[in-house]
């Protein structure tokens, strides 16, 4: 049924499109969260979704004009769990096989947008256009190493100079993008 019927037919009916979509679960549910003093809305926050792919591999071109969609997400799984703050958060997907088995083809990642001063992990990157999801490391000689997980593709070095944190502007820059904070993966 669409939306529409299903509006119409809650209202001729006098009765919430929860309660007729749901039934009684919802109710209890509510009852359950009014309890707490919550309503179910007031622990979701958006944070901004790109709806491109960093590539597990070598890289995807990173279209800047790329505006971000909304998806709706816990603010205590952000806070509490990972330590986020909503605006300093971003979520992409994964695509290739290069940081398998961490990460797979498909994969959501929720990305920490804040600059580090510690450059190790897994993170987002935008190298010669490309977006990537490399294991990032600060070597002791000053470079930096950006590596897959996969032992198929080869790391490659960089003078930590080349790196810099924030938005892509074209040059010849290593920009990291963010440190990847959780992943969602399907049990497929």
């Amino acid at each position: 049924m669409s939306a529409e019927a299903a509006s119409r037919i809650a209202r001729a009916c006098g009765v919430s499109l929860d309660w007729l979509l749901l039934g009684d679960e919802v109710s209890h549910a509510r009852s359950e969260v009014s309890i707490c003093g919550l309503e179910p809305s007031d622990d979701l926050t958006h944070i901004d979704y790109y709806n491109v792919a960093a590539s597990a591999g070598f890289g995807l071109c990173a279209d800047e004009a790329e505006k971000p969609e909304k998806v709706a997400i816990s603010k205590r799984f952000l806070r509490q769990d990972l330590g986020l703050e909503p605006n300093r958060a971003i979520m992409l997907e994964t695509r290739g096989d290069s940081m398998e088995p961490a990460l797979r083809a498909g994969d959501l990642l929720v990305v920490d947008t804040r600059q580090q001063h510690i450059l190790d992990g897994v993170h987002v990157l935008v190298v010669n256009g490309g977006l990537l999801v490399k294991r990032v490391s600060a070597e002791p000689d000053g470079k930096v190493r950006i590596a897959s997980d996969n032992p198929l593709y080869p790391p490659f070095f960089t003078d930590i100079s080349r790196v810099r944190w924030g938005k892509p502007d074209g040059d010849n820059t290593i920009t990291v993008i963010g440190r990847v904070a959780y992943r969602l993966q399907a049990m497929s």
